[in-house]
């Protein structure tokens, strides 16, 4: 009787070792370049969250999975850091990709509101005070 129970209960604990899900280890974002860093172009003058940016190239770091620095092309000048918010799209794109928003007025800069890295599904949607 005593055998058939460890026997049973040895069954059991394999069963449950095999059924049961691992677990899971934290990932760092899935939607992060895989550098953290990335150069953008932008052929006329844009607004990100806390700056206007003239057109040229800029550095776009990864600080953590869901900040943003920007940098000039040299990495001399900070021009603005701001959080993101998490934004998914249905097939990945070869090359950066960003979304802009209408213009405050005719004349103003175009917003950046989302920005999709080369590859990726999930992407930084801009989060702009107000």
């Amino acid at each position: 009787m005593k055998e058939t129970f460890i026997v049973t209960a040895s069954l059991a604990l394999l069963l449950v070792a095999f059924v049961a899900p691992p677990a899971a280890a934290q990932v760092a974002d899935p939607g992060a370049p895989v550098s953290g860093l990335t150069y953008l172009t932008f052929s006329q003058p844009v607004q990100v969250p806390g700056a206007t940016l003239a057109a040229g190239t800029y550095t776009f770091r990864r600080l953590a999975p869901r900040v943003i620095l920007v940098e000039s092309r040299d990495g001399s000048t900070v021009y603005t850091m701001f959080m993101t918010i998490p934004r998914w799209r249905s097939k990945a794109a070869p090359r950066d990709e960003m979304v802009f928003g209408e213009a405050a007025t005719c004349c103003a800069p175009a917003p950046v509101t989302v920005w999709f890295p080369a590859h990726r599904l999930l992407g930084d949607e801009f989060n702009y005070p107000g």
